[in-house]
């Protein structure tokens, strides 16, 4: 199965542009600057649905002493019925 990213990486390849040195690792931040102790203790049987409606591509730019994200594109994702 071939991945979003590894679509990316074959037209990086065919243009000869510059490769991240670091693998693709999908994520969601939801605490930036956080460690493991001080987040808050929470139960370890909560669920979480997560029904997202577009897919963003975000440039991150560091602004003071935040980071600003600026989204470049959007695309809508067919819900499930």
């Amino acid at each position: 199965m071939h991945t979003m990213a590894d679509a990316v990486r074959r037209i990086a390849d065919i243009h000869q542009l510059a490769k991240n040195q670091y693998d693709y690792i999908p994520h969601i931040s939801l605490f930036r600057g956080v460690t493991s102790v001080s987040l808050p203790k929470t139960k370890s049987n909560i669920q979480l649905t997560i029904a997202p409606s577009h897919l963003h591509l975000y440039q991150s730019t560091r602004q003071h002493n935040n980071v600003h994200y600026t989204i470049l594109k959007s695309w809508p994702l067919k819900l499930k019925e």
